[in-house]
């Protein structure tokens, strides 16, 4: 609690405060699971801290979240956070040892008997099919804030004006951008005429052929066929469109809270910039005039 307390004053991201929360919370937690057999409402109430500074930034519980702890805990392959608690290390240890009905299920199914603890861990957590874009998820050099929106907009999770909508709150529906729909996660990365010119300028940068999609699950596909691979230009692919995802939002919440407004060739040189920061040999890789 003291250490949630003292963070609170600071202005973190979402990513600082994600990198917290598993690096420290997590780390205090799970050392002392192994020491003592804490009590399941105990694990509750620290899940409940952990989500609500995740979230929202305070050191008391709260029922604000954009997407679900269950699936923040979910490993990184399932397209998650891979922010995960321990119960009790030493406990879940026993508790497997135990299991004998598990494993002989798990063992008929591994003829070969090879793999076997990994598949018992896959039908322990019933594992959840592997999203597509998940190759976004690894090699990716974006800054973490970056990284970060760009997970919540995968996930559609993303406070748009569409969501609020839905919980009720009364916002102006049109787009801040263009100014000529209402606003949605497709449109606002996809359709707005701001957005394409933005994809644009990004794509020839890229020296990348055709246009980015202007629907949802052609988009991802997009996403996938030329972010698979382990070449430099494919990291230099995803990084970025990632902060171009992430200037997007950020223009967007600039122009709504702060009421600045940038054109686009100041984003994409700032895209530019901080690719070629993180990625020192992706000057040779983008055509910058």
């Amino acid at each position: 609690m003291a250490r949630i307390n003292y963070w609170t004053a600071k202005m973190l991201s979402y990513a600082g405060r994600a990198q917290l929360v598993k690096t420290v919370l997590f780390g205090v937690q799970a050392y002392w699971a192994q020491l003592f057999i804490i009590p399941a409402k105990i694990i509750k109430l620290i899940e409940g801290l952990c989500r609500s500074y995740l979230w929202a930034g305070v050191g008391y519980v709260t029922k604000k979240a954009l997407i679900a702890w269950d699936k923040v805990c979910s490993p990184k392959y399932e397209g998650q956070r891979e922010c995960k608690i321990s119960n009790n290390a030493s406990w879940m240890v026993q508790k497997i040892m135990s299991a004998k009905a598990t494993f002989d299920q798990v063992q008929q199914q591994q003829n070969k008997g090879r793999g076997i603890l990994r598949h018992m861990y896959y039908h322990m957590t019933r594992r959840q099919p592997k999203p597509a874009w998940t190759c976004f998820m690894y090699s990716n050099a974006s800054r973490p804030k970056a990284y970060n929106i760009m997970w919540m907009m995968m996930n559609q999770k993303l406070a748009t004006v569409d969501r609020l909508t839905r919980w009720r709150l009364e916002v102006d529906k049109t787009c801040v951008l263009c100014k000529n729909a209402d606003e949605t996660i497709e449109h606002l990365f996809l359709q707005c005429q701001f957005a394409r010119k933005l994809w644009e300028k990004v794509l020839r940068m890229l020296e990348h052929q055709g246009t980015i999609p202007m629907v949802w699950k052609q988009f991802q596909q997009w996403c996938v066929q030329n972010g698979k691979g382990k070449r430099a230009t494919t990291q230099v692919f995803k990084t970025v469109i990632t902060e171009g995802i992430y200037g997007l939002w950020i223009e967007r919440n600039n122009r709504i809270f702060e009421k600045k407004s940038r054109k686009e060739e100041s984003i994409v040189k700032e895209i530019a910039c901080v690719t070629i920061a993180r990625i020192p040999t992706a000057s040779s890789k983008m055509y910058l005039n």
